[in-house]
């Protein structure tokens, strides 16, 4: 009997000892919030069959603005509608000043508290779903509550001006317009949240021309918008514009696109000054374009095709101090395309170039020939200028006529496009 207890206890530890190994020295679990991985400051645990994660790496990811009270150990946080309350240790939370029960409470451990993960979520109105062939734990929220891309937006300050920025990836890439950091000497970043960053800010990539930047600072940006392709565009969709005109953090703004091309986004919702570099959404919460411009009688306004970002290369790590450099100089014109409109007339198009004073058009019958002056009706002139939807009209274009267009910028003119014909 002895020896048959003896037996039975070592089956039980042996038992006991492999469940225990099977929990803790396995895999580590992981967490993705809509497809993309959370990164924390800690390794999740699990607690009575909860997985428990660092408190502040997933609030920030949901949105959550927090308070912690360290006198009685509580913990406030909320967005929207929802606000929740609960303690360290305590089973008991309260959801829209209602009592409700935690599987297992929070608890501090190295320095960090730790919260329910799956409970944190779900009240947020998240789906969860666990995974446990990869130890992955999924999190799907409702990414177009406004709240939601207000955290997909910053605010940009230089010592000469005020701007706006997308952020596009977790690890601290911003999209925003060049004109933004131009001559600047340093940056700093206001997020949604109020926070402040002051740190180092490198610009890793730009389109001079096309007014993009691309900066990177030494931060996680779990909240960062989706691109949206050249065919998500549509005319006559609702549009959501985010961005900090007149220093006022993540204004909120709602239109309509009125037109587009490959080049160029024109919507209702209104911009203002320090609205440059920042957020036209799609109902469905992709970035569409990069808020820019607007024509001077403030009806119409202009955004930069979010998808020409996916074209910059990320191969520079430059101090934002040297952005000056790069716009002394005019770039030559780009997304040159045509329109015929009558037997002899016909719109030529393309992208407005950051700091252009005016255009030059020149033509010829031949590829290789000779390109002479075109001359504008308007001035007597060859100097044009940029417009939307079109740009520059010619008529008594010949059978086979070749154009090239260039931009002046403080007199000095651009290389010459690539030559395009007319039929």
């Amino acid at each position: 009997m002895k020896k048959f207890k003896n037996s039975l206890v070592f089956i039980i530890f042996t038992f006991l000892f492999i469940f225990h190994t099977n929990i803790f020295a396995g895999k580590p679990i992981y967490v993705e919030i809509n497809d993309v991985p959370l990164t924390m400051s800690d390794q999740p645990v699990i607690e009575n069959d909860r997985v428990m994660v660092p408190m502040r790496d997933i609030f920030t990811a949901l949105g959550y603005k927090m308070e912690w009270d360290n006198e009685s150990r509580m913990i406030f946080a909320g967005k929207d509608n929802l606000s929740f309350a609960m303690q360290i240790g305590n089973k008991e939370a309260v959801v829209n000043n209602k009592l409700t029960y935690l599987d297992t409470p929070p608890f501090i451990r190295n320095d960090k508290t730790f919260v329910p993960l799956r409970f944190v979520s779900t009240i947020s109105g998240a789906e969860v779903s666990w995974i446990p062939e990869n130890n992955l734990v999924k999190i799907h929220t409702n990414t177009n509550t406004v709240e939601n891309l207000k955290n997909k937006v910053v605010m940009i300050y230089t010592q000469n001006m005020q701007g706006s920025g997308c952020i596009i990836s977790e690890d601290g890439l911003i999209a925003t317009n060049y004109h933004v950091i131009d001559k600047c000497e340093y940056v700093k970043i206001k997020f949604n949240d109020g926070t402040l960053y002051t740190g180092e800010v490198k610009l890793v990539g730009f389109d001079v021309a096309k007014d993009i930047a691309i900066l990177k600072i030494n931060k996680n940006t779990p909240n960062y918008s989706k691109i949206a392709n050249y065919a998500e565009i549509k005319k006559d969709s609702d549009v959501i514009t985010i961005s900090s005109p007149n220093a006022k953090l993540n204004v909120v703004t709602y239109g309509k696109v009125t037109d587009f091309d490959k080049n160029n986004i024109c919507f209702s919702a209104k911009i203002e000054n320090g609205s440059s570099g920042g957020a036209l959404f799609d109902k469905n919460g992709k970035l569409l374009g990069i808020t820019t411009a607007s024509t001077k009688d403030e009806k119409s306004f202009f955004a930069i095709p979010a998808y020409f970002i996916n074209e910059v290369s990320l191969n520079k790590n430059l101090d934002v101090s040297k952005a000056g450099l790069y716009t002394n100089t005019s770039y030559p014109v780009y997304g040159i395309y045509t329109k015929q409109k009558n037997n002899n007339s016909v719109d030529i198009c393309f992208g407005r170039v950051l700091g252009a004073d005016y255009y030059k058009l020149y033509e010829s019958d031949s590829l290789d020939g000779v390109y002479k002056d075109c001359i504008n009706p308007g001035n007597g002139k060859n100097k044009w200028t940029w417009g939307f939807p079109e740009s520059i009209n010619v008529s008594n274009v010949g059978k086979r006529t070749y154009f090239v267009l260039s931009a002046v910028k403080n007199g000095v003119e651009s290389k010459w496009s690539e030559p395009f014909y007319i039929n």
